[in-house]
């Protein structure tokens, strides 16, 4: 069972925008640093009821990596099992870096759709393209590549049924 969501649309989030974390200015710096900030909390209470056993992280730029590894730090405390993926831009532009922290178990390099649902199929680890992970001794290691996506159209858009958390905003909606 798959669910999406969005923390763009927290409802604590209205203290902390992209802007702020771009300028890194120092609300962001003070939220970023503050585990009991209202935004977390309401983050990983939303983890918490859900209850996933595999949590998705897309980084979508450098400046909000930060706030992605948090995110993934605050789950391993709560839940050390669950497993953390992250992807998006920042992930494939520097998988070693982001995959050295100790909060995320696995990296989807590139275009995710097939080796996000490999992995959540349980597929081999070694086999799925596009896939970096730590082995055993802790040493990265970076499958194949994955094939680009030659036609978009293919891919269908996420359902709004999947959300969590309805987006209020419907200019947002996927």
């Amino acid at each position: 069972e798959v669910k999406i969501y969005n923390t763009d649309q927290v409802n604590n989030a209205k203290e902390l925008n992209l802007r702020d974390i771009f300028e890194g200015n120092d609300t962001a710096k003070s939220i970023l640093n503050d585990d009991n900030h209202p935004l977390w909390k309401e983050i990983i209470e939303t983890v918490k009821d859900y209850n996933p056993d595999t949590v998705g992280i897309s980084i979508n730029f450098t400046m909000i990596a930060k706030a992605g590894l948090k995110i993934a730090e605050l789950i391993k405390q709560w839940n050390p099992i669950i497993k953390v993926v992250v992807g998006g831009p920042h992930a494939s532009i520097v998988p070693n870096e982001t995959l050295s922290d100790k909060n995320i178990d696995f990296l989807v390099r590139y275009e995710g759709e097939d080796t996000m649902l490999e992995l959540i199929q349980r597929k081999d680890i070694a086999s799925i393209r596009g896939l970096s992970y730590k082995d055993t001794d802790g040493r990265i290691i970076h499958n194949e590549d994955r094939k680009f996506i030659e036609n978009l159209d293919e891919i269908p858009f996420p359902k709004l049924k999947l959300q969590l958390k309805k987006i209020s905003d419907p200019e947002n909606n996927f």
